[in-house]
């Protein structure tokens, strides 16, 4: 549930055209992202394709696609002016997709929210180039006539000590070195360790009713109302 939160959390910011660096510079401040004019995503969610390790499937329409058949779905994906998409449950893939257009139309972007609630284990750089990975491999054989821009961000509650180290005092980080992802234009990762950051992210004040909702999705000690409890989703 906490991805689907994110993701209302940032169709809400973006559904008019705004520059992010403007819109939230403490976590969006960012030389790629932060600089885009006029984005906006998606209102409406779609649910997207489980992506398997093997499977016949190529559409939007289907359950599942195989990893060898992510070049069509992108082919499918890109018919569409905007796009918000949620894929199935156990998907190798980011946990939550924005497509769409900025320049005018010029160039396609898409931006990809891995979203890591953990309670026990803590997100290291080895979780961050799975992320990566997974990301990267969706543009693989993706149509060069289309101009893009790639961009992940990574949405964890708990960093083990080297990454924490890297925010700095900062509420964002953007990873240095991403040349062995040619397809992705830019590494954001958020600290949302602190129930202060997340208050902020999400547009409150730690003492307001709905951080404290939110605080109870995050220590998974109940669901949160409205957003309904996807399984395998966490």
């Amino acid at each position: 549930i906490f991805e689907v939160m994110l993701m209302k959390r940032f169709q809400f910011l973006f559904q008019d055209a705004k520059c992010p660096a403007t819109v939230l510079p403490e976590f969006f401040a960012t030389e790629v992202f932060g600089s885009l004019r006029d984005f906006r995503v998606s209102g409406t969610v779609n649910l997207m394709p489980r992506i398997r390790h093997v499977g016949e499937g190529r559409t939007l329409q289907d359950a599942s696609v195989g990893r060898g058949n992510r070049q069509f779905l992108l082919e499918d994906m890109d018919r569409y002016n905007s796009l918000c998409l949620k894929p199935r449950p156990l998907s190798a893939s980011s946990d939550v997709l924005f497509c769409g257009y900025v320049l005018k139309g010029k160039q396609r972007f898409t931006v990809g929210f891995a979203a890591k609630n953990f309670l026990k284990a803590c997100v290291t750089i080895g979780t961050i180039e799975e992320e990566c990975n997974k990301f990267n491999a969706m543009f693989k054989r993706s149509d060069k006539k289309i101009p893009r821009v790639n961009i992940l961000i990574i949405c964890a509650t708990q960093y083990n000590a080297e990454l924490e180290k890297k925010f700095n005092g900062h509420k964002f980080f953007t990873l240095d070195n991403i040349r062995a992802w040619k397809y992705i234009d830019e590494v954001i990762v958020l600290d949302l360790a602190s129930a202060e950051n997340r208050a902020k992210f999400f547009g409150l004040k730690p003492d307001d009713s709905l951080a404290s909702a939110i605080e109870k999705v995050i220590s998974k000690r109940s669901t949160f109302d409205g957003l309904p409890k996807t399984p395998g989703s966490e």
